[in-house]
């Protein structure tokens, strides 16, 4: 063979051998991104829980002081109505 056959030969193994690397790196590539979405998925659903407890929590430890905050004003407003019409407390 002559040289230029013998570098056209190089050539392409050299185009042949890189387009397989490239694949192997596409694949690799698309394997970790598919890993850290799942890692993802996971952390936030994670987060989503504590964030469900941490609200229900927050709403259980709320109501009983919004209930006797209620309980206050009825009596006020009771109290009010009561010196209103002349009934005294």
């Amino acid at each position: 063979m002559g040289v230029l056959t013998d570098d056209m030969t190089r050539l392409c193994d050299e185009i042949v051998t890189l387009r397989r690397g490239r694949r192997a790196l596409n694949a690799e590539r698309k394997n970790t991104v598919t890993l850290m979405c799942a890692g993802f998925a996971r952390a936030r659903a994670e987060m989503a829980h504590q964030t469900h407890a941490m609200r229900h929590a927050f709403l259980k430890n709320l109501w009983p002081g919004v209930h006797r905050h209620l309980r206050e004003t009825r009596a006020d407003l009771m109290g009010a109505r009561r010196a209103w019409m002349g009934k005294g407390g």
